[in-house]
């Protein structure tokens, strides 16, 4: 980035305040992950979770606190209902179809992407 702002200098001395105003949030956003990897370790449920595929250190203590207590669900899919991954339905006489996801419920989950594999 700063190479190819190099010759435009204001355009540099913008972008240089900007890179460096950014180090230190990283650091800390790199101390969080840290501590979350941590945390995900020594809790089994978290460490059962990130054997699925797409979930890591971060996706799984997330769905643990949004869940909160697995007991209060009967079955295993209105979980996903309750994070709005279910289908709409639009019925109406004879029309009857599936549309996109709901997206109702916790956005935070659901939105939730592995950035790097976890190292368990």
């Amino acid at each position: 980035m700063r190479t190819s702002c190099a010759a435009r200098p204001t355009l540099a001395a913008a972008t240089e305040a900007l890179l460096q105003a950014r180090e230190p949030v990283m650091a800390e956003i790199d101390k969080l992950e840290t501590l979350l990897i941590s945390i995900a370790r020594r809790d089994e449920t978290c460490r059962r979770l990130v054997t699925a595929q797409g979930v890591g250190p971060i996706v799984g203590p997330a769905f643990l606190s949004s869940v909160d207590d697995g007991r209060r669900f009967p079955k295993a899919r209105e979980v996903g209902a309750y994070f709005g991954l279910t289908p709409r339905r639009h019925q109406s006489e004879e029309i009857d179809y599936q549309g996109r996801i709901s997206k109702r419920g916790d956005r935070m989950v659901r939105t939730l992407r592995m950035k790097r594999p976890p190292s368990f």
